[in-house]
């Protein structure tokens, strides 16, 4: 709608900055944990780090959500390639697929 002069303002997700006709401004800090279940390998890492990570299936947000695509980057900076498993819409679906041993869960 902005695009189209329907509108002056609009609210949304990072997936939006990389439109050159929108200047996009934070609004908010995102905050990315790792989720595991209890007695996890990962939890006995410190600090943990991405290499520790790519070496488990990922449960993450999917492209189109928020912070996506800061760990897309953070994996990228580092030439690491994480096996994405699942692409969840929120933190409920991920960490109920952790729960069930899918893999590791990155919110």
């Amino acid at each position: 709608m902005v695009l189209n002069d329907q509108a002056d303002i609009a609210i949304a997700t990072e997936g939006l900055s990389g439109i050159a006709q929108l200047v996009s401004l934070p609004g908010y800090q995102w905050q990315h944990a790792v989720v595991v279940p209890h007695g996890h390998p990962l939890l006995a890492k410190r600090p943990l780090s991405l290499e520790d990570l790519v070496e488990y299936p990922i449960i993450t947000y999917d492209v189109a959500f928020a912070g996506r695509t800061k760990i897309n980057e953070a994996f990228a900076k580092k030439n690491l390639r994480p096996d994405v498993v699942l692409e969840a819409i929120d933190a409920d679906v991920i960490k109920t697929y952790v729960e069930t041993g899918l893999g590791v869960g990155m919110e």
